[in-house]
Formats: structure tokens, sequence, C-alpha cells
């Protein structure tokens, strides 16, 4: 009989209106667990998980995206999936994105660049309350990085972000407060220096470990584009 191992003990994540928060994780498996969960396609063995308004899933998850219809069938599942209005999302996603000639093509003609972009652009375009990142805030081409950037900057004050990341210039620049995530117990942060101190620190007692677990994070990057 297979003994289960508990991966997350004693998680607890605050992410409040207006909140710009960074999520340091020492484990590609113990982050990608943590945001399952804080997005609600997961649910924990104990404890809970009180959302108030609603919550993306971590974008920019390609996951949900079928590769055989086209941008505008994926646009409207996803609307009816989170009921909102499937003509203006449409029309939110194709003025981000600019792939208007590219609407009604199946999406495993698009180039891999431009799947993320559009997977990036679904979840901006619907208001959610708190937004969920996986890895990156700003993805894309130049272009469309700075769609990114302004979406990010015109947040109403309610609504509030995590984003799980390595990236200290990311960090540094759009969040104000962190947690470290590791061994299954997460750390709060009020600011993100003394967190991006504590979390070299971490990664440099680690060593080769660390190094390993981010070769792993780039293979699976790879094999999330369909």
């Amino acid at each position: 009989r297979r003994r289960r191992r508990k991966v997350l003990r004693s998680l607890t994540i605050r992410v409040g209106p207006g909140d710009r928060v960074a999520l340091l994780a020492t484990k590609r498996a113990e982050k990608d667990l943590a945001l399952e969960v804080l997005s609600g396609s997961k649910f924990p063995d104990g404890g809970k998980v009180d959302f108030v308004g609603r919550t993306s899933w971590p974008l920019p998850g390609l996951f949900f995206l079928s590769p055989i219809h086209s941008a505008a069938t994926n646009i409207r599942f996803i609307a009816r999936l989170h009921e909102v209005d499937a003509d203006r999302l449409m029309k939110r996603v194709v003025n981000m994105t600019d792939c208007g000639e590219s609407i009604n093509s199946p999406l495993k003609k698009w180039r891999p660049v431009t799947r993320q972009e559009l997977a990036y652009a679904i979840g901006a375009c619907i208001r959610f309350d708190t937004y969920i990142f996986d890895e990156h805030l700003i993805v894309g081409r130049p272009e469309f990085q700075l769609k990114c950037a302004q979406f990010l900057t015109m947040l109403r004050p309610h609504q509030g972000f995590l984003v799980a990341t390595r990236a200290e210039d990311v960090i540094r620049q759009y969040c104000t407060s962190a947690y470290i995530l590791d061994r299954g117990e997460t750390t709060y942060y009020r600011a993100v220096g003394p967190a991006l101190r504590d979390f070299r620190k971490m990664l440099s007692d680690q060593g080769d470990s660390v190094e390993e677990e981010q070769d792993s994070d780039e293979e699976a990057e790879e094999s999330d584009m369909f």
C-alpha cells in the first residue's frame, strides 16, 4: 500500500483587495499545488480556502484551450463557464491581441507565442477580483508586453494579484509583499527586499537540488505547449 505524502503542511496565503503578492517557492511541485488550491481547481484535505469575489486560473496557462477549435470557440466556451458576456469578452481579447484575422482559425495553426498571448488576454479581459500568475506577469512579443504592463498598472483598487516567480526584477517592480514556500510551509514578508534576501540564502543552502529543480521547470514549461 502506497503511503500518502503531504506536499503542503502549513499553507497560509492571503491576497486581499489591492494586494500585489509574490510567491517564492523552492520546489515546483509545491508551487504548482499551491496555485491549484488557491485558484479553486483542487481542494485541500484539511483547512479551508475562502474566496471573496472572483479568482482567476493561473495565467497564462494553456491547459484549458482546445487546439482543434478556433480562438472564437474557445473564448465563447470560457465566457459561458465564467458567466460573462461572450461578445464583449471577444472584443476585448481581439483588441488586446490584435488577433482579428486569426480569430476563426484552429489554435493548432497558431504560433506558440500567439497562443500564450491569447491565454493571457482571455484571463486579463475577464474582470476578476484576484488574478493568479504562474511564473510570468509579462509575456509575448514586445508590443503585447506593453499591453500586459498597462493591464497591471490599470488594475482597480479592489483587484489584487499573486505571482509565483523567482524573477527578482519582476518582484521588485510589481510586488509589495511576499511569501516564501519551503518544505510545505509559508512565511510572510511585509516587504519584498527581506523575502528576496532570505530566498537567495535558501537556494544557496540547497545547492544542487535547486539546480535540478530549475532544470525540471524548464522541461515542464516546454511540455506545456501543444
